[in-house]
């Protein structure tokens, strides 16, 4: 489960923390975690597509309230 960093905040940051962990992580499945109350950092829907597009093995997205 993968969350960005706070210090990660536009659009075009946000897929980086994944692409990072994706390589980190090699041909392990990882979830999008969507909480931004605790993460704090809002993912848009157009880039949660595009981590799913870029990175194979992100299989779900977790979405909190």
């Amino acid at each position: 489960m993968v969350a960005p960093p706070r210090d990660r905040q536009t659009d075009a940051e946000i897929p980086g923390c994944f692409h990072d962990t994706t390589n980190a992580l090699g041909y392990n499945n990882m979830l999008i975690c969507d909480f931004l109350l605790e993460a704090g950092v809002r993912i848009s829907p157009p880039i949660v597509l595009r981590i799913v597009a870029d990175c194979p093995t992100c299989v779900m997205l977790k979405p909190e309230d």
